[in-house]
């Protein structure tokens, strides 16, 4: 790393109001003369975090890394993009609230020896068979029971797994560094380049990858065409009470959206616009359901998603701290492009039909409507979620451009 980057690392970190110790590490891991690994993860076109990762110690000794991000996106991002598999970590957070998300990817526990730090290993990709053969799979293997689980929502909260199906998704979880725990497919994944080359890049994260005959396939997803491929990644929805303002400044709530695919449309347009978290709520609203994965491209696993029971109750909870909570609807009482929508601040999109919840709107501090032309009164759910959140950035762009 040069000179002027371990400067901006160590601003960075004090600018973040860091723990000193933590602060006092970083210097001496950037003084090394092994100089760390750093990674850096960008928000909304300005740096958002930094994770370095010091050199491998000896045998048997966990790594050190500290991460240190002002969102619970860029945290999310870096862990996922900057910590190696399959290798003991000894992982040090800037701050305390980081250690959740820590413990969430990092299979492991708190440092017991004084040294400090969760100590563990980055989930996903550990092969359960050290010679590291891909065997066929059958019927009776406890993977085709877990996978069949994972095809009903409460498998999938029992679990805290997710399945991702077809080469794009899987091929962009393993790229993203998600921890995929296993790869299924079919010989006829093995039929191109492309699909070969998903296995290779696979095995090289160590994930066991499983052949299964179609007709086993069939039965491990309803989706037709049969897919030549899936995976299981984990994932364990948070509650949003977790969340304030110091850690998303800017959050996307989706209130009963019951339709998966629309409500995969809203994670990846929130994912495009830079959001720091999102919160769903609503019985029915399922973000880890295959339809909703499958239209999020890639969003689920990557954005911070976390689950409300109240969400009306949480939405007041923000207003009080002094957060914008914006409420989209047909009957707002002021028009998107003259609302003030500075972070941090709540947006709040509804059902397809029934909009957003009275108690929901009455917790709101503006309700906000979409200009539109005569002959429409409404728009989808992630179209007008768009709309929403690339106004939000226009305006935050403009207000640093005049900084």
């Amino acid at each position: 790393m040069t000179e002027p980057g371990a400067r901006a690392a160590s601003r960075f970190l004090r600018h973040l109001a860091a723990a000193p110790a933590v602060v006092e590490l970083a210097v001496r891991m950037l003084a090394d003369s092994a100089a760390p690994d750093v990674c850096w993860s960008r928000g909304w076109r300005e740096p958002a975090g930094v994770l370095l990762l010091g050199p491998v110690p000896r045998a048997g000794a966990p790594r050190p890394a500290l991460v240190a991000a002002c969102s619970e996106r860029a945290l999310r991002d870096l862990l996922l993009r900057g910590l190696p598999r399959g290798e003991p970590l000894r992982v040090h957070a800037g701050l305390d609230w980081h250690l959740a998300t820590v413990a969430e990817l990092v299979d492991g526990g708190p440092a017991g020896d004084g040294e400090g730090g969760h100590v563990g290993v980055k989930r996903g990709g550990r092969r359960a068979d050290p010679t590291g053969a891909d065997g066929p799979l059958d019927r009776h293997d406890p993977a085709v029971e877990l996978l069949r689980a994972l095809a009903q929502a409460a498998g999938r909260d029992e679990h805290g797994r997710f399945v991702a199906e077809g080469p794009t998704l899987v091929g962009r979880a393993i790229e993203g560094g998600l921890p995929v725990e296993l790869v299924v497919h079919t010989a006829g994944l093995l039929r191109s380049s492309a699909g070969t080359a998903l296995l290779d890049a696979a095995r090289a994260a160590g994930v066991a990858c499983r052949r299964a005959s179609d007709g086993l396939m069939g039965t491990l997803t309803p989706t037709r065409p049969l897919p030549d491929v899936l995976a299981a990644v984990h994932l364990r929805l948070r509650d949003a009470r977790e969340l304030s303002a110091a850690r998303a400044a800017v959050v996307l709530a989706a209130e009963n959206v019951q339709n998966p695919d629309n409500l995969g449309m809203v994670l990846r347009t929130a994912d495009a616009a830079g959001v720091d978290a999102v919160v769903v709520a609503g019985a029915g609203t399922d973000p880890l359901h295959r339809n909703c994965v499958r239209a999020a491209r890639g969003a689920v696993g990557r954005i911070p998603i976390f689950r409300c029971a109240e969400l009306a109750a949480w939405a007041a909870g923000r207003r009080d701290q002094g957060c914008r909570v914006l409420g989209a609807t047909a009957h707002g009482d002021r028009e998107l492009f003259e609302a003030d929508l500075t972070p941090p601040v709540v947006v709040v999109v509804g059902n397809e039909e029934a909009g957003i919840a009275p108690a929901t709107l009455a917790a709101c501090t503006a309700r906000l409507a979409i200009p539109m032309a005569p002959g429409q009164d409404s728009l989808n759910v992630g179209v007008a979620a768009g709309v929403l959140l690339y106004e939000l950035a226009r305006q935050r762009d403009e207000r640093r451009q005049r900084a």
